[in-house]
């Protein structure tokens, strides 16, 4: 009830199995050498920084660096 109540509107999203996915990665990298953009990479220490980058809006992906 809270859940209607609330009017909540609940959103799934579907994927493919992960077979599809070890095949889409070299057609994209080894076949086409398309790659993703990387706009800000970021320390582990810094995720702070990173999850307020990622709320002012991002181009590319966003990286959060663990280990050297």
């Amino acid at each position: 009830m809270p859940l209607i109540f609330r009017q909540t509107t609940i959103r799934g999203i579907a994927v493919a199995p992960r077979s599809s996915f070890d095949c889409m990665n070299p057609f994209f990298f080894n076949q086409h050498n398309i790659k993703p953009v990387i706009e800000q990479i970021y320390s582990f220490n810094e995720a702070v920084e990173t999850f307020k980058h990622l709320s002012r809006g991002a181009f590319g992906k966003i990286v959060i660096k663990i280990g050297d």
